[in-house]
């Protein structure tokens, strides 16, 4: 019955599957100016596992979940204004109403893209000066091969992993430049950019140009996998709420596959000064070896 339901889904025009949503997020929208702006903001990257962490804090009783945890108001949405934005998060009564209960109440959001965008860290600073900042990093040449295995699995990437890695350069040639102008979309980058996603020092160096360092947690995504209760400890007290235990549950997994060996040293020799950088720019070994 789930099969068929999915498959009916893939059915449904898009046009009419664009109303149906802009006729459930009406009710939002119209008392967007009545919702409260997220408190934390789960940033990156790709591949790391922020969906695994957004639900896990979302089972916090003092977490309310968004509307959609990936809602990209920062890099895909931000024309549509502050109050499209507020309408995925909720009423100030309802968070007011779980804070005389539980002692406090936040809400936040997820969208891995937006470390990547050039315009996003300036568009966060200016709408949500105060906001914590999690940052998800996992091994590069791991993350890479993640990114590329989904885009296979979901029929956007017809190429072998080498021949993408060679294609990379052509197929991101001026995107950042062209995502600098509002309104640009940057598939490119989300959907190709294997090894460019990954050089994480580049990315957080315009953040850090917008928040002081305290406002932005980094976590590896390997500590979250391998220990997930010390790290959403040290998660829920960066974003101010009580210590619990959580239920960590690994989601939105990719197929296990095999990493030629020596495309995994060409990606470690890509990476090394990279990693290097970053290790410098946080004052902590980012090295993944």
């Amino acid at each position: 019955m789930k099969t068929l339901i999915a498959r009916a889904k893939t059915w449904i025009p898009q046009p009419l599957k664009e109303g149906v949503i802009a006729a459930r997020r009406m009710p939002r929208l119209l008392t967007a100016g009545a919702r409260v702006l997220p408190d934390y903001v789960v940033f990156g990257a790709m591949r790391c596992g922020t969906s695994s962490l957004y639900l896990s804090l979302t089972d916090h009783h003092q977490v309310l979940p968004a509307f959609r945890k990936q809602v990209r108001f920062f890099d895909l949405h931000f024309g549509r204004g502050l109050r499209w934005y507020r309408a995925y998060f909720p009423l100030h009564v309802t968070a007011r109403r779980v804070a005389a209960t539980a002692g406090r109440a936040v809400t936040g959001e997820a969208s891995p893209e937006y470390i990547f965008h050039p315009l996003a860290p300036a568009r966060v600073a200016a709408t949500l000066p105060d906001v914590r900042l999690i940052a998800l990093l996992r091994d590069p040449v791991e993350r890479a091969w993640s990114h590329y295995r989904h885009e296979v699995r979901i029929g956007r990437e017809h190429l072998s992993f080498a021949e993408a890695l060679d294609a990379e350069p052509g197929r991101l040639e001026d995107e950042l430049e062209r995502m600098s102008r509002a309104g640009y979309r940057g598939r490119a980058w989300q959907d190709f950019a294997y090894v460019g996603q990954g050089v994480y020092a580049d990315h957080l160096a315009r953040w850090f140009a917008h928040f002081p360092r305290e406002q932005i947690m980094i976590v590896r995504a390997e500590e979250m996998f391998e220990r997930p209760e010390e790290t959403l400890a040290a998660i829920t007290a960066f974003i101010g709420v009580e210590a619990w235990r959580p239920q960590y549950t690994m989601t939105n997994a990719g197929p296990r596959g095999s990493l030629d060996p020596a495309i995994r040293e060409r990606l470690r020799a890509v990476f090394a000064a990279h990693n290097r950088r970053l290790g410098e720019m946080l004052g902590r070994d980012m090295r993944w070896t």
